[in-house]
């Protein structure tokens, strides 16, 4: 569709860290809630698969039990974030920069067009976003080279009682 960005790739991890942090709590959370609920699964079918031993006896074999996939989940978890983190950049990035760009514009500022990088989302939004960038930049110009019109004097009532 189109050929290779020029623009480098994206240094910065936590591009956007109110958007992606978000984003990486909702994860924590559903990553909990899953852990939570297979080890309910996991400790209860343990419980009635073999209801003679005590509670205690089923807390250790789930313990045991646990020795095996806990270090792996453990491993995984930074994994899974900083896939979250590379993910999320692709519309946390794009969304950062258009926002950056756009307060430069709005405090009157110059602003460079921006272009997104390959695999980011948001394309067809950057070209709207420049050709709206372009206008407002030659309607500044234009108004720039026009001369202020003095304002009209006030008018007054002509049936005025005084």
């Amino acid at each position: 569709m189109h050929d290779k960005s020029s623009t480098p790739l994206r240094i910065r991890l936590l591009v956007d860290p109110d958007v992606q942090g978000a984003i990486l709590i909702r994860a924590a959370w559903y990553g909990s809630a899953g852990i939570l609920y297979m080890s309910c699964v996991l400790y209860f079918s343990m419980a009635m698969g073999n209801p003679d031993k005590s509670m205690s006896e089923h807390l250790l074999d789930f313990a045991v039990d646990a020795i095996y996939w806990l270090p792996g989940l453990l491993l995984l978890a930074p994994i899974i974030a900083h896939d979250i983190l590379r993910m999320s950049n692709r519309f946390a990035g794009p969304i950062y920069r258009l926002r950056i760009s756009m307060e430069k514009l709005a405090a009157g500022e110059e602003s460079d067009p921006i272009h997104f990088r390959d695999g980011d989302n948001w394309l067809a939004l950057a070209e709207h976003y420049n050709q709206l960038r372009e206008e407002l930049m030659e309607r500044r110009a234009n108004d720039a080279k026009t001369p202020a019109r003095p304002a009209p004097p006030p008018r007054f009532a002509e049936s005025a009682d005084f």
